[in-house]
């Protein structure tokens, strides 16, 4: 897929060129993770606008050791004039900010433990959402990975469920995507391959849509992932609970509790 570099902003696309230089350099793969994706895929590729624009960098790389992190924080701050915040994985450049976080080798059983705080972070799908990544060309400037929708809103729900209750945005992420993923497919496709669903749904596309989302998730998420996705659903649909989600969400809370009743019957 290829983008007008006229829709980022140029300090932007200097960071993403940075991020590039140093990551090939030091032979570390990254992907872009975060809001700006959501807005790439919705706002750039579909023309759907979204809630709100980002500038703000979220990378993810794979790397063995501390080292490694080291070696890009140093290259970052030594050669490209980034300095440090009080956050240890998030850096800034004039004024955008980028966070990079860790994955792969440095991690066990999936969790990524900071080390100078000892907080962590759940990571364990980078490794299978790097081998599913989109690449984008930015049109005369790089070429990069990003996640797929479908895997956009996994990991949306993983890290609000790590974070709650600092993570609203991530909440507010996954209404948006919920609300507005049909609009990203193919409706000749949608008809000729879930036209059950589609009745089933009396032709409302939106939470068809949403249930076509949950099998897309399910095909590619390991038994364990499901389990967690599953849980994390049941927990915020049944009334007995906090709700906490669904009020983040925004919006109607029934409204917010029935889409995500769609996206679990489709993952089950």
């Amino acid at each position: 897929m290829k983008i007008n570099s006229d829709k980022f902003e140029p300090e932007f696309l200097e960071c993403i060129v940075f991020i590039k230089e140093i990551t090939e350099k030091l032979n570390i793969p990254f992907i872009l993770i975060g809001a700006t994706v959501r807005d790439i895929i919705f706002e750039y590729q579909h023309g759907i606008k979204a809630p709100r624009v980002t500038m703000d960098i979220d990378i993810a790389v794979e790397i063995d050791t501390w080292n490694s992190f080291d070696e890009i924080k140093n290259e970052l701050i030594q050669n490209y004039g980034f300095v440090t915040t009080d956050d240890v994985q998030k850096f800034r450049y004039e004024s955008t900010f980028i966070d990079i976080v860790p994955y792969g080798n440095i991690t066990e059983n999936g969790k990524l433990v900071w080390r100078e705080n000892q907080n962590t972070m759940n990571v364990e799908e980078f490794l299978e959402v790097y081998s599913r990544a989109q690449t984008i060309q930015i049109q005369g400037y790089a070429e990069i990975k990003i996640p797929t929708l479908e895997d956009l809103i996994i990991l949306k729900f993983i890290s609000w469920k790590d974070s709650y209750p600092e993570r609203s945005k991530d909440a507010e992420d996954i209404s948006f995507i919920l609300k507005n993923y049909e609009r990203t497919l193919d409706k000749n496709l949608i008809f000729d391959n879930y036209p059950e669903i589609i009745e089933n749904e009396k032709f409302n596309l939106t939470f068809a849509g949403i249930i076509i989302l949950g099998i897309k998730m399910k095909d590619i998420c390991s038994l364990n992932m499901i389990d967690k996705l599953k849980n994390i659903l049941v927990s915020e649909i049944d009334e007995k609970y906090s709700l906490d989600l669904l009020i983040q969400m925004e919006g109607n809370v029934d409204e917010s509790r029935l889409l995500l009743q769609k996206l679990l019957e489709g993952i089950k």
